[in-house]
């Protein structure tokens, strides 16, 4: 695949941190009295796209939309101490980074992410923030994926043309984004999707992790 662009995705994508969006959420649901969802259910809820409340929560819950928007503010207060502290990057991702880099391919990121400070703070201390040309999260695009407004933002950011650029998630969510924006689009294994959800949207290439990016990108400078 010959392109000029790669926006990636960041969780489950280049930042191992399907664990911490776990923790926080069981974290939240021990704080409400309410029992704590099956890890399985909860990161294939992650991978299909935003959270089904009527699969995580106990059936018959009564006020729910207060238990949900009590659970937001819960995640919200904890996300940031549990981030800083456990998330990290998938082994490989600075390399291929700077790989990409060489090639002379642009490189972005869009995310339905939120606190892009948080986002910054760990790519600069991990010394990639300077491969990276543009980000785009929930901050400055409120709308989540399978919406395809963060990628289109992060396009027009980069001055880049859909036709010539490729996104590279690893949810069903990210495939029908990129599908929905006109760029190709590469599945990665290293997040909440699994072989089979993900093959069903038909991405053009599916990969382990990012570091397959080598065999399937023509990285040549012609």
């Amino acid at each position: 695949m010959k392109v000029d662009t790669v926006i990636f995705d960041l969780d489950g994508t280049l930042i191992d941190s399907l664990e911490i969006y776990y923790k926080v959420l069981a974290m939240a649901f021990s704080e409400l009295g309410l029992p704590v969802v099956d890890r399985d259910i909860v990161i294939r809820q992650l991978g299909s796209g935003l959270p089904d409340w009527d699969v995580l929560l106990p059936k018959g819950t009564r006020n729910k939309e207060e238990i949900i928007s009590q659970c937001h503010q819960i995640i919200l207060g904890l996300w940031p101490k549990v981030y800083r502290e456990e998330a990290d990057l998938f082994e490989g991702v600075p390399e291929i980074l700077k790989t990409l880099r060489d090639a002379a391919l642009t490189i972005g990121v869009a995310t339905s992410g939120q606190l892009k400070e948080l986002i910054v703070e760990l790519l600069t201390r991990r010394k990639i923030y300077h491969f990276i040309s543009a980000i785009v999260s929930r901050d400055d695009v409120p709308e989540p994926k399978p919406s395809p407004k963060s990628i289109q933002e992060c396009l027009r950011l980069l001055e880049a043309s859909p036709e010539k650029s490729v996104y590279v998630g690893d949810s069903v969510v990210d495939i029908q984004a990129s599908r929905a924006a006109r760029t190709r689009s590469i599945a990665v294994l290293s997040g909440a999707g699994n072989y089979e959800m993900l093959s069903r949207e038909k991405p053009d290439f599916i990969i382990e992790d990012v570091r397959g990016l080598v065999d399937v990108l023509d990285l040549s400078n012609d």
